[in-house]
């Protein structure tokens, strides 16, 4: 998937976007198809447009932004094969390989270490979701083959903004 949420709205990278993240979700789910296999989409609550602080699986999706429409686009190629599990997350967190993009938590870790003082937003919302617990939920839904269908797995505790995950 593409993830960079802010590089998706850039005018030049929309055809990128929309390729990786609707085009990756049909080529899946033709696979799956194929191979008579469960799919799982990771999805995220980007496809919200942020006015509830809890999100539930009835929810309307209701996107902002180009990474939250593909991603609904991609949500909805796959909801079109019966044997899948839609799994949507917010702000992804876990180990990382050195060659790969930090998560948001080591990015401030990181930037701590190079400056006295840090800026932060604070009127972004959410609650972490960590690789450890979303491989678990997955797990789960597989082994315990759930009804197919939309998933929402997030960690647990207060919503709060970027500026308080930071401090």
């Amino acid at each position: 998937a593409w993830t960079d949420v802010n590089a998706a709205e850039l005018e030049e990278n929309y055809s990128k976007v929309l390729k990786i993240n609707c085009d990756g979700a049909a080529n899946l789910r033709r696979i799956a198809s194929l191979y008579d296999a469960v799919l799982v989409q990771i999805s995220t609550d980007y496809v919200f447009d942020g006015r509830r602080a809890f999100h539930d699986e009835e929810e309307e999706p209701n996107p902002l932004n180009i990474y939250g429409s593909t991603k609904r686009m991609a949500d909805n190629v796959v909801a079109d094969y019966e044997k899948h599990y839609i799994v949507r997350i917010s702000w992804l967190v876990g180990d990382y390989a050195e060659n790969t993009r930090p998560n948001f938590v080591k990015t401030v870790v990181n930037l701590l270490t190079e400056q006295p003082e840090v800026t932060m937003i604070d009127d972004q919302f959410g609650r972490l979701t960590f690789t450890s617990d979303l491989v678990e939920a997955i797990n789960f839904l597989l082994e315990t083959q759930s009804e197919y269908g939309i998933y929402n797995v997030s960690g647990d505790g207060e919503v709060l903004s970027w500026y308080e995950l930071a401090q």
